[in-house]
């Protein structure tokens, strides 16, 4: 797995805070490198709780071109 570098005084260790984040704003934004340039599409989200970090269920429509 690649991981975002995230310097020290950025890190939230704590996962309750963080789901709370998740919850309170439930969008994403996917971005992608499409043969026209950068693709982006924005998701709705529902974070789960499923062990031992959770989850982050999206929808992104079936006619949706990205």
């Amino acid at each position: 797995m690649i991981a975002m570098y995230q310097p020290d005084h950025y890190r939230v260790a704590d996962l309750s805070q963080l789901h709370a984040l998740m919850r309170a704003r439930p969008f994403a934004t996917l971005v992608s490198n499409g043969t026209l340039g950068l693709d982006v599409s924005h998701l709705p989200t529902v974070p789960k709780d499923d062990p031992p970090n959770g989850m982050i269920e999206c929808h992104l429509s079936r006619a949706n071109p990205h």
